[in-house]
C-alpha cells in the first residue's frame, strides 16, 4: 500500500508476530464467542482471534485490504468463522450487530486508527454494557486519558466522558518499530469495561463536561461563570464542599455529574432547546 493510501486511512499496521500473538493472547475470549474487529487491516491479528475458535467479523474500511483478507480467507490463510464487511466502522450499524444475538455479548478489538480513535471510541462508549469489553490499540497518549485518574495532567474531557460509564486500564505499551509505517509515537493496548453503576449520563452533561475542560488551565468557578450566574456557581461548589480555586481535572465524573445535577444545562442553552421545541 503506498504512503499516501495510507495516510489517507491513518493506518500503522501491526508487524512483530510475536507482539500480536502476545495482544492477541490478552483478550480472555472463549470458543463460540463473537468478536467485532475494527480496522482489521491485513488479518495479522484477525487470523489468531480466528485460532481462539470465536466468531469474527471484520470491519475494513480499505478496499485492498478487503480484497487481500478475503483472497486470505479463500486460500484457507483465515480459517473459522470469519464474516469480513467493508465500511468506515464510525458508519457501521453498531446496533444492528448486536440485534443479531442480542442475548449474546461481544468483545470489540481493533487497531484503531490514529485520526480517528477518539471518535470510535466516543460512540462505544454509550454502548458499553452491551459488550464484554472492547480492547483497542490507540496512541499511548490517548491510552493515559482514558485511564487517568482526577487531579492528574492527563485527566480531562475524555477521560470523564468514558468514567462515567466504564473503566480501562492499559494492558501493554507497544514500541514504534513494531507497525509500518513507523509511527512517531508510543502506542498502548487498553481494556474498557462497563461500570456496574454507570452515570446516567447523557449528551447534555457531557456537553458539560466539554465545558468545563473548555480552558482547563482556569479555575472551575472562572470557566463555569461565563456560563451561568456567578452566584448559582459559587453556592453549588460550596454545597459539595469544593473550594473555588479548583480546576477541573481535579474532579472525578461522579463529582462533575454532581455538579451538574445542581446547575443543569448552562441558562443560554436551555433557553435554545425550549424555544426549539
Amino acid at each position: 500500500m503506498d504512503r499516501a493510501r495510507r495516510r489517507h486511512f491513518g493506518q500503522n499496521f501491526l508487524c512483530n508476530d510475536a507482539v500480536i500473538r502476545a495482544i492477541a493472547g490478552d483478550l480472555p475470549v472463549r470458543p463460540g464467542e463473537r468478536i467485532l474487529e475494527i480496522g482489521p487491516g491485513h488479518g495479522a491479528l484477525t487470523q489468531y482471534l480466528l485460532r481462539t475458535e470465536a466468531r469474527v467479523t471484520a470491519v475494513e474500511v480499505d478496499p485492498d485490504c478487503v480484497s487481500y483478507l478475503r483472497i486470505r480467507k479463500e486460500r484457507g490463510d483465515l480459517p473459522g468463522h470469519l464474516r469480513i464487511e467493508r465500511c468506515d466502522f464510525l458508519k457501521y450499524d453498531v446496533d444492528g450487530y448486536f440485534a443479531e444475538e442480542p442475548d449474546e455479548k461481544p468483545w470489540i478489538v481493533g487497531n484503531l486508527p490514529y485520526n480517528c480513535a477518539t471518535p470510535i471510541l466516543t460512540g462505544l462508549v454509550p454502548r458499553l454494557d452491551r459488550v464484554k469489553g472492547v480492547m483497542a490499540m490507540v496512541q499511548l497518549e490517548v491510552a493515559k486519558r482514558l485511564c487517568a485518574e482526577p487531579g492528574g495532567k492527563d485527566f480531562g474531557f475524555l477521560s470523564v466522558l468514558l468514567q462515567g460509564r466504564g473503566r480501562a486500564r492499559i494492558l501493554r505499551r507497544v514500541e514504534p518499530a513494531n507497525f509500518k509505517p513507523v509511527p512517531k509515537v508510543m502506542s498502548a493496548t487498553v481494556m474498557i469495561e462497563a461500570r456496574p453503576d454507570p452515570l446516567p449520563a447523557g449528551p447534555e452533561f457531557h456537553a458539560f463536561a466539554s465545558l468545563c475542560f473548555a480552558q482547563k488551565r482556569k479555575m472551575l468557578y472562572n470557566t463555569l461563570s461565563g456560563a451561568y450566574p456567578r452566584d448559582a456557581v459559587r453556592d453549588a461548589l460550596a454545597e459539595m464542599g469544593v473550594d473555588e480555586t479548583v480546576r477541573a481535572e481535579a474532579l472525578s465524573a461522579d463529582r462533575l455529574f454532581e455538579l451538574f445535577g445542581k446547575l443543569g444545562l448552562p441558562p443560554a442553552i436551555a433557553a435554545g432547546a425550549k424555544s426549539d421545541s
